[in-house]
């Protein structure tokens, strides 16, 4: 016993610094051999800039604003009497060019392919070839939603932190859109030059998944890394038609970044500056073209 007990005097002494040099190269706040908690959740969000924060980092950070042009391919879901299954293409070119195409040659056959069209203030669109008339308001929205939800951290003029919610993805059946997944979220209302938005954030995540506006709500789920920046792959937007909800379902395929565009991409059928698209046809009048809300500004890099 009395050789033993140096032997286990030692021993206990060489334990005690090992857990004293533990605790002290421990974070803040962590036990030892405490399970790290994952990165962003150590400490609840105190604001709605935090939120939002945490939630343009966990979707790429700058990467999501610092583009010069950017590409989506994917498919969408028309009505048109029956449901038609189109390509989907977006190409944008900072800081103000837009073009969105929807063909539904392959399910239609012939030629079923609209566009539209946004070169710095003015809109329009073209069916078939056909040029016409676009809503600035769309257009609007798919301009900022080149941005995801870096716009509204760089374009908010306020923000408020609202009651926490579940954000709810809907899956078609066959008596209609079924609520199928509930995900708990924080709320941000952010108010811009174009308007308000409810911005439902996942409370584990911080990917965005709903964004309600006035004119739509936009359901966001499956997300994918692209190159850095993360987007989800299956989007539901909902609007309101003449015989209630009308819910449009887009997948997107590929996002890419940095690809050479031409300017021409965006000037095909063009008015020009004094002429009015009335009908598919231009025609010159004193009247402006149909122009873009001035509220529409690119974000600057996130910094």
């Amino acid at each position: 016993m009395s050789r033993r007990a140096p032997l286990l005097a030692a021993f206990a002494l060489v334990l005690a610094l090992v857990v004293s040099v533990g605790a002290e190269l421990a974070p803040p706040g962590t036990s030892v051999g405490a399970e790290l908690a994952p990165p962003g959740s150590a400490q609840v969000p105190a604001t709605a800039q935090d939120v939002l924060a945490r939630s343009v980092a966990a979707h790429g950070g700058d990467r999501l604003s610092s583009w010069r042009t950017m590409s989506i391919t994917g498919t969408i879901e028309m009505e048109d009497g029956i449901t038609y299954r189109a390509a989907y293409r977006v190409l944008a070119k900072a800081p103000d060019k837009l073009k969105v195409e929807q063909d539904m040659t392959v399910d239609r056959g012939g030629r079923y392919v609209y566009e539209y069209f946004r070169n710095g203030s003015q809109a329009w669109s073209r069916r078939n070839l056909i040029p016409g008339k676009a809503d600035p308001a769309r257009l609007d929205r798919w301009m900022n939603q080149c941005f995801g939800v870096a716009y509204y951290a760089k374009r908010a003029t306020a923000l408020a932190l609202k009651t926490e919610a579940t954000a709810d993805w809907m899956a078609k059946s066959a008596t209609g859109y079924l609520v199928t997944d509930r995900r708990p979220a924080y709320v941000v209302t952010a108010t811009t030059p174009a308007g308000s938005a409810d911005l439902y954030i996942d409370k584990s995540t911080f990917y965005l998944l709903q964004e309600n506006t006035p004119e739509a709500r936009r359901l966001y789920s499956a997300f994918r890394d692209f190159g850095g920046t993360v987007h989800p792959t299956r989007i539901l937007e909902i609007t309101r038609g003449r015989n209630g909800e009308v819910i449009t379902p887009i997948t997107y395929e590929a996002v890419r970044y940095g690809e050479p565009i031409e300017d021409w991409v965006f000037e095909e059928d063009m008015p020009k500056k004094g002429a009015e698209i009335r009908s598919g046809l231009i025609s010159v009048s004193d009247s402006v073209p149909v122009a873009v809300s001035a509220a529409v500004v690119p974000p600057a890099p996130l910094r």
